[in-house]
């Protein structure tokens, strides 16, 4: 069954908030970069804290502003629409598999992948996500 897109919000004063100063509170840093998608506003994130880093990147195509998300990440989390076709607004792997010494990141893991990426898993150098994987930092 297919859905239709869903429109998301993001809270008051977000935009107002990309790039400046992280947001702290309860030992954990959250800083937020624009990612490049169709509509709205979406984010790659970094969530820092008790001396682990995770770095999300949602829906976007690919962007520098990705190697410094990835940037010192104990994990970066994201997509792998395609395999190597390249999309307006979509990671493919092989976009991100190229760069993976820049990205400077200790693992990576990609989610939101299409058929073309789940036919060819076995051709993947890197973790996937995947119905109750437990990650461990």
């Amino acid at each position: 069954m297919k859905t239709a897109p869903q429109a998301t919000r993001s809270p008051s004063g977000t935009d107002e908030r990309i790039g400046s100063e992280p947001l702290q509170g309860h030992g954990v840093a959250l800083s937020m970069t624009n990612s490049r998608f169709r509509r709205g506003s979406f984010y790659a994130l970094r969530v820092e804290g008790a001396g682990r880093t995770i770095a999300y990147s949602g829906d976007t195509e690919w962007t520098d502003t990705l190697l410094n998300v990835a940037a010192g990440a104990d994990l970066f989390i994201c997509e792998a629409y395609f395999f190597d076709k390249k999309i307006k607004f979509h990671l493919d792997y092989r976009s991100v598999a190229d760069r993976k010494a820049n990205l400077g990141c200790k693992r990576v893991v990609f989610t939101h992948m299409s058929d073309d990426v789940l036919k060819r898993l076995s051709s993947i150098e890197a973790e996937w996500a995947e119905d109750g994987k437990i990650i461990t930092l």
